[in-house]
């Protein structure tokens, strides 16, 4: 009786693995480009009208939120390698935001949830991006 494998020559197997490669290289690019696209519309936004305020506004509150900052220490104490994190918080049309970062990894992850649903301000209009940066001293 004979098994149910099929057998396939090594280059089909090495060109159906370069194609699975490609197609996820263009998902990452294309998500790259999505990136870069929103931390420019947020650059932008922090030089429109109410922008910069809405910025102070919403960087104060997170500074002064204990459950942020308890969180955030976590991330900086625990023993996850960390890095320089560049992003932006993203609000949405019908309500709530989320934070986008870079490079992505567990301490982008730790950081993300750190300020994750939390009260903050009102943005300008919505959807609304707003730039953020968090640098760690190397």
């Amino acid at each position: 009786m004979r098994s149910g494998f099929v057998r396939l020559p090594a280059l089909a197997l090495l060109g159906f693995g370069l194609a699975v490669a490609s197609l996820a290289g263009r998902h990452a690019a294309a998500a790259t480009a999505e990136f870069d696209a929103k931390l420019a519309l947020a650059e932008e936004n922090l030089f429109a009208a109410g922008g910069a305020d809405f910025d102070r506004q919403l960087s104060e509150s997170l500074q002064q939120s204990a459950e942020a900052l308890a969180s955030l220490k976590t991330c900086m104490e625990s023993d996850i390698p960390k890095a320089s994190l560049r992003g932006y918080f993203e609000f949405k049309a019908g309500g709530g935001y989320s934070l986008e970062l870079e490079p992505a990894g567990v301490f982008a992850t730790c950081v993300k949830g750190a300020f994750s649903g939390r009260e903050v301000p009102e943005p300008p209009s919505r959807p609304y991006v707003n730039q953020f940066t968090f640098g760690v001293a190397e």
